[in-house]
């Protein structure tokens, strides 16, 4: 008797309205439950002391306490695969997935980078710190584990892919860490183009930003400049942005779409995303989203098209510009 494992020992709930239910039906309650209602913020297991900037919502598990049998049936999978989990600092991720087992971690496939805590190029805001954080992460994204050289500085860290590496989808929020004048958002574009450099096979990558005034901006932006401060307007490219979100996508498999998608939500704040999903769950896609003059998508491959068209559209623009226009250097409208 004592080879009995305890699974084995657990008496069926017969009595219990929840067990009477379909096992569909029970886990469709168990992921209402479970599932966060909102982000995690620096998740830390020392309750005692909490991390800078930590939220951590109501999550149900008291359902998990109740018996052993809906311990073994709901879990914390749910938790780990649908909750949204935002970190300020590389440490903070460190010590939450360190508590992780492997299969736990294997659940987690999205997470939130919240630079806040970087330097993003203001002067009135950086400090020492702010630097450190702002160069741990380029490491954490780009460096590979193991292979620094002997004093380098970053040797002891440990980096992204070694500590989740199941990662699918990662969203980059820039809404509390962006400067507003001009001289300092270009050196926080060169510092994203730092930072993602090294990316790649994701099937999702967001950029979460704020809204700036349109003084900010040519007379006619492209459509998938606007609202974000880190349009490389100042780069004189304005497509280079969505560039650096696709190069970190992978390529499509059969029956799959690879998508750009932007949508504006409450406060002005934007999300430029690139990602590849089903081609059945895709509605298919009017001839407003195409231009995503406000809230839209549009197929990668129209993009790319769109993109040489507009390309195109100002080189003969400018071929036609008047002696004039070239004296007082007046820019051509960028048709959208």
């Amino acid at each position: 008797m004592n080879d009995i494992r305890d699974e084995d020992r657990i008496l069926p709930q017969a009595n219990s309205p929840l067990f009477r239910l379909p096992g569909e039906l029970r886990n469709w309650i168990y992921d209402l439950v479970i599932t966060p209602s909102a982000p995690i913020v620096n998740p830390s297991w020392d309750t005692t002391t909490g991390p800078k900037h930590q939220q951590v919502p109501s999550l149900g598990v008291t359902l998990l306490r109740t018996c052993r049998a809906v311990y073994l049936e709901a879990n914390e999978s749910t938790l780990l695969k649908k909750g949204d989990f935002v970190f300020t600092r590389i440490a903070h991720i460190q010590a939450f997935f360190s508590r992780l087992s492997l299969s736990q971690r294997s659940n987690v496939d999205h997470i939130t980078i919240d630079l806040r805590e970087a330097a993003s190029g203001d002067p009135a805001s950086q400090s020492e710190e702010s630097t450190t954080i702002a160069n741990e992460w380029v490491h954490y994204f780009c460096c590979v584990q193991g292979a620094h050289m002997m004093g380098a500085w970053c040797a002891d860290l440990s980096t992204l892919k070694n500590d989740i590496p199941h990662l699918r989808s990662i969203c980059i929020d820039l809404t509390t860490w962006q400067p507003n004048y001009a001289g300092a958002r270009v050196s926080g574009w060169r510092y994203l183009q730092s930072l993602l450099r090294s990316i790649r096979g994701l099937d999702s990558f967001t950029l979460k930003g704020k809204c700036l005034d349109s003084s900010s901006w040519r007379s006619q932006p492209v459509p998938w400049s606007l609202g974000l401060w880190v349009s490389p307007a100042f780069d004189k490219d304005e497509s280079a942005l969505v560039d650096l979100l696709g190069h970190a996508i992978r390529e499509p498999k059969e029956n799959e779409v690879k998508l750009l998608e932007r949508h504006v939500v409450e406060g002005g704040v934007t999300l430029l995303t690139v990602r590849v999903d089903e081609a059945h769950k895709i509605m298919p896609l009017t001839g407003s989203d195409l231009h995503l003059l406000y809230d839209g998508r549009m197929l990668w491959n129209e993009f790319l098209d769109f993109k040489e068209n507009q390309v195109e559209s100002i080189k003969r623009r400018k071929a036609s510009m008047s002696i004039g226009d070239a004296i007082w250097g007046r820019a051509p409208e960028v048709l959208v």
